[in-house]
């Protein structure tokens, strides 16, 4: 079994990572490292950025990922900021700003960057998902409360905690591509 290093601190994207790509034969190991992340709209430009640095810093192949949520009805706000504004925000703030609002919908892109000393190798997804009219009380950050990518319409924090490799199971994430491409 091949090994390859995921540089996160997030439990939950690792496990997501871990879930896919040992059904593809692969060994993911969790490697938290930290740099001075770019800041801006555009998820490619900071993604391929981290990835060149944590490759610098680590001296060995390895797979960056970050996730953007883009609310359709906010102009794609939070987008790459929502790492920060989860920190500001609790669910009830983010119903608040959707009061009145019909369209509901939002984009999860995936970016996914395999980093080795001659390619670095970009993978997108996009998983379109809902706000919900109300948030549920289950562990994790407040995004996950108020948001689903399902379609009976569980929050992202519900099934987590209820069933954590469904996400995984019921969406193509971008993970089915990195591990197609490694086999390669």
């Amino acid at each position: 079994m091949k090994e390859l290093v995921f540089a996160t601190g997030n439990t939950d994207k690792f496990n997501a990572a871990k879930t896919v790509l040992n059904s593809h034969g692969f060994k993911l190991i969790q490697k938290p490292v930290e740099v001075d992340e770019i800041q801006g709209e555009d998820e490619l430009i900071i993604t391929r950025d981290k990835a060149e640095k944590i490759y610098r810093k680590l001296q060995h192949p390895v797979l960056v990922n970050d996730d953007s949520w883009a609310i359709t009805a906010l102009n794609g706000f939070p987008g790459a900021y929502m790492k920060s504004v989860i920190h500001w925000f609790k669910p009830e703030d983010f119903i608040r700003l959707m009061q009145g609002v019909k369209d509901r919908g939002v984009i999860l892109t995936q970016v996914t960057v395999y980093q080795d000393k001659e390619v670095q190798k970009i993978f997108t997804k996009q998983i379109p998902g809902t706000i919900l009219l109300k948030p549920t009380d289950y562990p994790g950050p407040s995004w996950a409360n108020i948001c689903t990518l399902t379609k009976d319409k569980r929050s992202m924090a519900e099934v987590r905690n209820t069933t954590p490799d469904q996400l995984v199971k019921e969406h193509d994430t971008v993970w089915n591509d990195v591990a197609i491409w490694l086999k390669q």
